[in-house]
């Protein structure tokens, strides 16, 4: 390094002259400079490393918000939020070099060329330095743009949330970043052709993670999002998106989006080509309580108690680590959990009982060192359809990491994973980090040894030597099953939480086995709010782990929380079953205000609006109510048990029972208890059927306006376009 001069006092930048009387040999004249980053949406972005920038900032967008508040109205206002990292690459601001030396100790500008490729001191130098650097860039991000937001919103009483971990977020580690903020929030997406993979739309898991480390009280995420889809999805097909979001650890909801249409009549109304399109012009907006109840049941009992995860996958100093979801593969495997550990974690955690605790609360089994796969980051990118493979990228640790390790592992911990490579930065000591490395992972040119004790703990190389100690925290007996189930715990001191959810299409039994000592279980069914006792055989094993085998049985992307406690009450009673199909002519009236016929329609059999001939029915879009008198079968109890089912529906039905209403019917098996409702003679049946807006958007597309039903800024439909399966095509049937 001593070979790099900085000649910055010689040069003139008005008149773009260096006059430096240079030694003799060959020299290459290497200018650094730096621009605000500009992106190619919508232009300049503020510096993210600078507070200042931040404050600038702050004083023209919040500072007069805040100011023409009055009392009542700022009370509406909890928080302040940062969207997904959109700002492209940084690398720069003017305080860097003051800050570079104070958080590596050494100064940053001898070693700038490197940047530019020139070849400054040995390779392994430059590949430290270059972690040095970006290391510096994650921290600066995260203390002055996140934590520094944090600190001047609730200095206003205000919550700051970040989608620190969106999408497109290059620089540190993003938990890093998230554990600044008062709210976690990621990001999932419909499909849709701008993102199809699931590697492309689910981004919930590094905030979950975050939330568990830095011990933060929920996890938000941008929902639903999706790009030039148009009032093509119901409830239902919201439903599996959410449902392996809370797999991943989401607690709460952000709809993407709700836009107001500046015109309360004009039907959708104004939108822009991103988002669900969740708003009071939508057709099944009045009937969304029911979904809404959903993902208020799941986030409460997903916030309920801590997370549950065996393994913490610790994978260096790294810069660019990006979960993304949950892949098994990448902690101990199908049927273990994990959460990813910053660095500044790791240095606080100790050993309780054989387990790794944090601060947060959080406790783990082992501590794995991940080997980083970068395909998940390169396959969020949009326009990369193919799934491509990468080598595995083994952990670099630092001297501070590797000392770390030793006194957990040494204090009663179990690590697991090869010998990492490092040291990580330039002024680790290698020496230092070598003892301590040889003292878990013995010589390097020694043989690897499948387990080592060190001090009251144990190393694996391998992690299959851990399974064969530790079985899985939920797993499946059926073969085949194990992929289309996806799964989360929580415990609390007296109830252990399992949340199950049927990523399939199809229904779904198997006989699920949980790691759970506790004696009850009980089937909680977020979707109706019903909870029922349920049998479950459970026996105590080798190493005194208890295990609990529960039969299970899902409709198509059905979910259920398994909910275990310690309480003992009197097992379940079977009762008789039966099926009444529930048939005769059905009365359908239209909303002629929407389209549709004036006089009701009788219906002989059910069927599908888009097979009749008259396109005030075949292009319908809205709510129709289908009407059925019918008697009870014998046998069936008016009471209690009794169900309406609805058998086929697009998209929604909502069941009004001899006048009392029992709720939206909204996603398989579309059935809903009667209550108090059913009598034996005469019930008196009303199903108010929503479906979805495209029929009619195709049916207007090819008229004129003064013709059309739907008034809007975008309709992207053409006359020709397929129609979407509308209306109530049963069987309806009673159950019990």
């Amino acid at each position: 390094v001593g070979e790099v001069r900085d000649v910055t006092a010689f040069f003139d930048a008005k008149a773009e002259d260096l006059a430096w009387n240079a030694p003799q040999g060959a020299w290459t004249i290497v200018r650094v400079g730096y621009v605000p980053k500009v992106f190619g949406w919508t232009g300049c972005y503020i510096d993210h490393m600078s507070k200042e920038a931040f404050d600038a900032h702050w004083a023209r967008v919040m500072s007069p918000l805040l100011s023409s508040l009055t009392v009542a109205e700022r009370m509406a206002l909890k928080g302040v939020m940062c969207d997904s990292w959109e700002a492209g690459t940084v690398s720069w601001t003017e305080a860097f070099p003051q800050e570079f030396r104070r958080r590596r100790g050494y100064d940053v500008l001898p070693w700038l060329p490197a940047k530019s490729g020139l070849p400054i001191g040995e390779p392994a130098q430059r590949q430290r330095f270059e972690r040095d650097f970006a290391l510096t860039v994650g921290e600066l991000i995260a203390e002055n743009h996140y934590a520094y937001q944090k600190e001047v919103a609730n200095r206003e009483g205000l919550v700051s949330i970040a989608e620190a971990a969106g999408p497109h977020q290059r620089h540190g580690d993003v938990r890093q970043m998230q554990g600044r903020c008062d709210v976690a929030m990621g990001e999932f997406w419909m499909p849709c052709a701008h993102r199809s993979a699931d590697t492309q739309r689910f981004m919930v898991r590094d905030a979950a993670t975050a939330a568990h480390v830095y011990g933060l009280p929920e996890v938000l995420a941008e929902s639903f999002t999706s790009i030039d889809t148009y009032w093509s999805e119901a409830p239902a097909d919201l439903k599996p998106c959410a449902d392996r979001a809370f797999c991943d650890g989401l607690t709460r909801v952000c709809y993407h989006g709700m836009m107001l249409s500046p015109s309360l009549t004009d039907r959708p109304g104004r939108i822009r080509n991103v988002g669900i399109h969740y708003n009071p012009q939508n057709t099944w907006f009045g009937q969304s309580k029911a979904f809404n109840d959903y993902l208020s049941r799941c986030s409460w009992m997903l916030s309920r108690g801590r997370f549950v995860a065996d393994a913490l996958l610790y994978a260096g100093d790294v810069d660019d680590l990006f979960v993304g979801m949950k892949n098994p593969a990448d902690g101990l495997g199908l049927g273990y959990d994990y959460d990813c550990c910053p660095t500044e974690i790791l240095l606080h955690a100790r050993v309780e009982d054989g387990e790794v605790v944090l601060p947060s609360g959080m406790r783990y089994r082992a501590i794995l060192l991940s080997e980083r796969n970068p395909r998940t980051r390169n396959n969020l990118e949009p326009g990369k359809r193919t799934i491509r493979s990468y080598p595995p990228v083994r952990p670099v640790a630092g001297e501070a990491a590797m000392r770390k390790l030793y006194e957990l592992v040494s204090d009663g911990a179990t690590l697991v994973g090869g010998r990492p490579d490092g040291p990580a930065r330039l002024m680790d000591s290698e020496t230092r980090y070598r003892e301590m490395a040889d003292a878990l992972w013995g010589s390097p040119d020694a043989p690897p040894c499948e387990v080592r004790n060190v001090g009251r703990g144990r190393v694996f190389c391998r992690r299959e030597r851990v399974l064969a100690e530790l079985p899985p925290d939920f797993a499946i007996a059926e073969k085949g099953t194990g992929g289309a189930v996806d799964w989360i715990h929580r415990a609390l001191q007296d109830e252990d939480i399992y949340f199950i959810a049927n990523l399939s299409n199809a229904p779904m039994a198997f006989t699920a086995t949980f790691r759970t000592a506790f004696p009850q279980v009980e089937l909680w069914n977020p979707v109706s709010g019903e909870r029922a006792l349920s049998q479950v055989a459970w026996q105590v094993r080798d190493r005194g782990s208890a295990r609990s085998d529960v039969a299970l049985s899902l409709p198509a992307h059905g979910s259920v929380f398994v909910v275990f406690s310690s309480a003992r009450d009197a097992p379940p009673q079977s009762h008789p079953s039966g099926r009444q199909i529930l048939s005769g002519a059905w009365s359908v009236q239209f909303d002629p205000d929407a389209g549709g016929p004036a006089q009701p329609v009788q219906m002989t059999r059910l069927r599908d609006w888009t097979d009749f001939p008259d396109v005030a029915i075949r292009n319908y879009s809205g709510t129709a109510r289908y009407r059925l008198t019918f008697d009870v079968a014998d046998g069936c109890p008016l009471e209690g048990r009794a169900a309406i089912d609805l058998g086929s529906v697009h998209a929604l039905g909502e069941i009004v029972l001899n006048g009392q209403t029992l709720g939206v019917a909204w996603t398989p098996p579309y059935r809903l208890p009667c209550g108090t409702a059913l009598k034996r003679k005469g019930n008196e049946l009303e199903v108010r059927v929503t479906n979805l807006w495209p029929n009619r958007l195709i049916l207007d597309a090819g008229l004129p306006p003064n013709e059309r039903k739907t008034r809007t800024n975008i309709n992207p439909y053409k006359p020709t376009d397929a129609l979407l399966p509308s209306g109530l095509l049963g069987p309806v049937a009673l159950h019990w």
